[in-house]
């Protein structure tokens, strides 16, 4: 992640013609390249679900961290993520 001066994360896409996928295997499962910090995670989730986005179950780290991946469009999977050091 690059951060600018002021906060700002720059996130480039690329459209291709091409079959590409942003993950890449991880013993032998996709696993996500992206990551996206968000500040209330549940309610993330919850519309996301109810927008009939694929998404996991939320993962509890402890009390400094959770996560949950879900699916794109075009079947990238995406973490979205919440930690205290945020």
């Amino acid at each position: 992640m690059i951060t600018l001066p002021e906060g700002n994360v720059v996130l480039l896409l690329v459209e291709t013609k091409d079959d590409t996928s942003a993950d890449f295997l991880r013993d032998g499962r996709p696993y996500q390249t992206v990551t996206l910090n968000c500040p209330d995670l549940e309610y993330t989730h919850q519309t996301l679900k109810e927008n009939g986005v694929e998404v996991t179950e939320i993962v509890i780290r402890g009390e400094h961290a959770k996560y949950f991946v879900f699916t794109d469009p075009s079947g990238n999977h995406i973490e979205a993520a919440w930690s205290k050091w945020d």
